[in-house]
């Protein structure tokens, strides 16, 4: 059960915050890099790059350096793709 709280927590942190949440979907469109992610989520780039810091650490986004830009994407079979289904199932309700 611990696990499942852990998880639980780490999807908690993400869906009940509105601009995760956002980048969360924004990522699940494909890569993209902080600006790309900022101007989709009305955010500056610093603000946004404080959140993409929280989901890195929480294992839901990684990134990876393409010439000078860094773009993020959801981590592979993890929690990202989960808080994208539960995302998808909240709007459908």
């Amino acid at each position: 059960m611990e696990d499942a709280d852990a998880a639980l927590a780490r999807v908690r942190r993400v869906v009940c915050d509105p601009v995760r949440s956002r980048i969360i979907w924004a990522l699940s469109d494909g890569p993209r890099s902080v600006d790309e992610l900022a101007r989709r989520v009305g955010r500056t780039p610093a603000g946004t790059s404080q959140h993409l810091r929280v989901l890195r650490e929480l294992g839901i986004v990684e990134s990876k350096k393409a010439g000078r830009l860094r773009r993020y994407r959801l981590c592979p079979g993890g929690d990202g793709e989960r808080v994208v289904e539960l995302l998808r199932l909240m709007q459908a309700a």
